[in-house]
């Protein structure tokens, strides 16, 4: 239907047809971080709101990105106006159904004033206002976005209802609040951009992003690997920049949405990890003649004598609208760097705009001019290249616009000159003002009385945001750390995915506590990661897989002393954390080291040697029980079944453990404190508990017997000899080429606690059972028949009350002592057992 392939012609009278075979509706719109907010409703309830709107708690206006409502209570949302409602209108043209959820429809919403006035602070309504006030100059504006994000594996997730394959990104928010975002693995190692390759490792997700994107018309014109592990790039489709802006927030959600379904996390914060390149959020913008479709920003014919050659092609509308950028984007920080992990992305040295500075194709400017002669006219457009991928895209454009806009009403003159090609930014060449270099300085000027934010906004807007950055950034100010000497902590914990809880919440009636998002709390890993850890230790890696930069990432210098842990000895001055701006990552692995570092190498030979000597002996105590042979039971001198004892490798990773915590224990003593190293503590006491309690439920297995123990593989399953076989443990089918290692040597064990082989411990376990059943079944006849005896025997009332108290009580006492039964389970069992005494005392009585 017509309705259907075009939106922006459906009517409210359309809508019953539209809708015909649904039963309910999503509606949805977004708050200031450019979170879509919304709800599902029933199509009666639809169908009665459409047109006129309905109430919507202006509290989304009120709290921040995790349900928290600001420290300073804001004009429009707050305790004395009892959180009132506002209106949200339905935006037919924004109609959509959602692929994911089995395509039920849905539409945006814009938020309004209770009269129906627009909301200061919806930014769908700034930029349909911005918007507005350009059609009145007889313009209009095409936009571009282009979003970089990183993608990790969610993590299995680990609760009483969790099922096996529960792993998406509530399942992160639950790891991101135990462990730092260093130790959530990447979809994707290395740094490739543009990889043909890296896609079709996880090709099923990466067309269904297409696909799925287009079906809900926010469609991507190019999709790609960045440079970074797990990096990835989406161009969205041209077109119309209110659409533009819909597509974007859109966009965000549908990747969030389906990515969580293939166990795949992405992050669209702006700076993920430190060393490595931020998201980005670059955007593209030009101006259009709304009759003749014509581009406004593209010169008829080259300007001869042009102020800079790298605007002979630029209408005097487009360097009035670049004039105007350039005036006042310090000003508007915030909205296109909005969050404290913003200014972590604007450093130098990362192809990241720090100046206000612009150029033709200048790629490390703050605005890049694409205009002739290295694109055709009606291509002619301006990347703001500011913008990380955090950014809210409604504010975003509607400051582009409302700056541009100021530019060519007031007929402003470029206030610098383009960066010449190769011309670094904020070299000595840049005149261009530095940017602000954290949170706090750029709300401070963006608030500042008679800022340009305020001239092109209006002041309720300004008070309102800035009174949600200020909230971010006290929050940071105000964070405590659970390790000394660490600095701020990080901040994926709060920005890594800001629609899944990954914080606890405030107990303090809504408002949140001090520092609680952004704390450090205990780390532990997965038993797989355990044994991933204990491979590289049994060749020469770290036994509990820390190395030294992993504990620097973590956030601290003197966590352990340089190249205590082995690894390059770096200076701790390259290792400073980047805090609002003021440190670059070194981009190069060649660093200084410093005197202190030098002497340490020798110790740290030292203990290297030592640490590869103990990983040899530790091997040597391990490899009979982790890899040996069966023999064939007619011919005990040839091997028949090879068997990899996967215990034993958990055994040698408890043992890594171990010599980890000593380690620890041995630093404390020599510096006579404990403090220094508590984190490092609790962290590897997480990971030695999680090895034990795992080394337990590979016992429970072994009940089960030698053929059904999953933690053998054995070369008797041919599926499991191909692993052996390929892992180069055993080359041939039965009988290898080689020699296997000698039998498993049950009567002189060389790990802690180990009896023999798995097998054999699987043996010993059956007889065991089988032993303790006999037993009990021997001890309950003799407590029948023994007291049955005697008071056959033995004649008198007196007699046969004796014998039974004392075989009920010593009964009471065996049951108590040796089963594990409850309490309700003995009192049953004694009194089930006093009952077949009593009848037999009560028969014998009445023959007598």
């Amino acid at each position: 239907m017509a309705i259907t392939e075009d939106p922006t012609q459906l009517t409210h009278a359309d809508l019953s047809e539209l809708l015909k075979n649904d039963i309910s509706v999503k509606v949805g719109g977004t708050d200031i971080d450019g979170q879509v907010r919304g709800k599902l409703m029933s199509k009666k309830k639809f169908l009665s709101i459409a047109q006129s709107g309905f109430g919507f708690c202006s509290v989304v206006f009120g709290w921040d990105m995790h349900d928290q409502t600001y420290f300073k209570e804001l004009k429009i949302s707050n305790a004395e106006n009892g959180y009132r409602d506002i209106l949200a209108e339905v935006d037919l043209t924004s109609f959509r159904r959602i692929p994911w959820e089995n395509n039920v429809p849905f539409f945006l919403c814009s938020f309004r004033e209770p009269e129906g006035q627009s909301l200061s602070a919806c930014p769908r309504s700034l930029l349909e206002r911005q918007c507005d006030k350009l059609a009145a100059n007889g313009m209009g504006a095409l936009a571009g976005a282009e979003y970089e994000f990183y993608t990790f594996r969610a993590p299995q997730a680990h609760h009483d209802n969790a099922s096996h394959d529960d792993r998406n990104s509530s399942a992160t928010a639950q790891f991101l609040q135990e462990k730092p975002v260093n130790d959530l693995p990447s979809l994707e190692q290395g740094m490739f951009g543009y990889s043909l390759t890296r896609p079709t490792h996880n090709q099923d997700w990466y067309y269904k992003v297409f696909e799925t994107c287009a079906n809900f018309r926010c469609d991507i014109e190019g999709w790609h690997t960045e440079s970074g592990p797990g990096v990835y790039e989406a161009a969205l489709e041209y077109g119309g920049i209110q659409a533009m802006a819909d597509k974007a927030v859109l966009f965000k959600l549908a990747v969030k949405n389906l990515s969580s379904k293939y166990g795949i996390t992405p992050c669209f914060m702006a700076k993920p990890r430190q060393g490595l390149p931020g998201n980005s959020g670059h955007v593209h913008v030009s101006l259009c003649d709304p009759k003749t479709g014509s581009n406004l920003l593209a010169r008829d014919s080259p300007d001869p004598n042009p102020q800079y050659e790298d605007i002979k092609h630029l209408s005097d509308t487009g360097r009035h609208f670049l004039a105007g950028i350039l005036d006042g984007l310090a000003d508007v920080m915030p909205i296109v760097a909005p969050t404290v992990n913003s200014y972590k992305r604007l450093v130098e040295n990362f192809w990241a705009p720090v100046t206000v500075s612009w150029g033709l194709e200048h790629r490390a400017a703050s605005i890049r001019v694409i205009a002739p002669p290295t694109a055709p006219p009606k291509g002619t457009r301006f990347e703001i290249r500011v913008a990380g991928a955090d950014a809210n895209p409604y504010l975003v454009f509607a400051a582009i616009l409302a700056l541009g806009l100021r530019g060519i009403e007031k007929g402003l003159p470029l206030p610098i000159a383009p960066l010449a090609r190769g011309q670094d930014v904020g070299g000595t060449g840049d005149k261009g003002e530095r940017l602000a270099k954290s949170l706090k300085e750029a709300t401070e000027r963006f608030a500042r009385k008679g800022s340009i934010a305020r001239e092109v906004f209006g002041d309720e807007f300004v008070e309102h945001f800035a009174g949600t950055r200020e909230h971010e950034v006290r929050l940071w100010d105000e964070a405590v750390t659970d390790c000394s000497g660490c600095g701020k902590p990080r901040e994926p914990t709060r920005y890594i995915n800001t629609e899944r809880e990954v914080h606890k919440s405030s107990p303090n009636d809504g408002k949140p506590s001090p520092g609680g998002p952004f704390e450090l709390e205990a780390m532990s890993t997965t038993f797989n990661a355990q044994v991933s850890t204990l491979g590289q230790s049994l060749y020469g890696g770290s036994p509990a897989g820390l190395t030294e930069n992993k504990v620097l990432e973590f956030g601290t210098n003197h966590f352990l002393a340089p190249g205590a842990l082995g690894g390059p000895v770096v200076s701790p001055e390259a290792h400073q954390l980047v805090e609002d701006g003021k440190r670059t990552p070194p981009r190069r692995s060649s660093r200084r080291v410093s005197n202190d570092a030098y002497v340490s190498t020798s110790l740290h030979s030292d203990l290297s040697e030592r640490r590869r000597l103990l990983q040899r002996d530790l091997f040597d105590a391990g490899k009979m029980s982790l890899f040996y042979t069966l023999k064939a039971k007619n011919d005990r001198m040839r091997p028949k079944t090879a068997v990899l004892n996967v215990v034993a490798l958990q055994r040698m990773n408890i043992h890594g453990l171990q010599e980890h915590l000593a380690e620890y224990a041995g630093m404390s003593f020599k510096d006579g404190q404990m403090n220094q190293y508590s984190a490092g503590v609790q962290k590897t006491l997480n990971l030695y508990c999680d090895a034990v309690r795992n080394l337990d439920f590979m016992r429970e297995k072994a009940v089960g017997g030698y053929d059904h123990d999953p933690f053998l593989i054995k070369s008797s399953r041919a599926l499991e000899r191909g692993v052996l076989e390929s892992s180069g443990l055993i080359p041939d089918h039965l009988l290898p080429k080689g020699d296997l290692p000698l039998p498993c040597d049950h009567e002189h064990p060389l790990l802690s606690n180990e009896s023999g082989g798995r097998h054999y411990a699987n043996e010993q376990t059956t007889k065991k059972q089988r032993i303790e059943r006999f037993a009990m079944a021997s001890f309950g006849g003799l407590l029948i028949i023994v007291p049955m005896l005697i008071m056959a025997n033995v004649p008198g009332k007196v007699a046969s009350l004796v014998t039974s108290c004392v075989a009920i009580t010593i009964f009471a006492a065996l049951v108590t002592l040796v089963t594990k039964l409850g309490p309700h389970e003995v009192l049953a069992s004694v009194a089930a057992y006093a009952a077949v005494l009593v009848v037999f005392v009560g028969l014998s009585l009445e023959k007598r």
